[in-house]
């Protein structure tokens, strides 16, 4: 079993925040939805498969 942990810091007053994690196999696609707001990421890692 392999735990990964992801840290994001949202800075900002009114924002809606949706995040989806889909875990497939050995590699997962994150979905971020942000409107009016700055998103720090810090000591995120991840596999970047583009499959359209």
């Amino acid at each position: 079993m392999k735990s990964k942990s992801c840290k994001y810091f949202i800075l900002g007053k009114r924002a809606e925040f949706t995040a989806r994690l889909n875990f497939n196999s050995d590699w997962y696609s994150i979905s971020f939805s942000v409107k009016s707001i700055n998103i720090s990421v810090k000591d995120f890692s991840f596999l970047e498969s583009n499959s359209i």
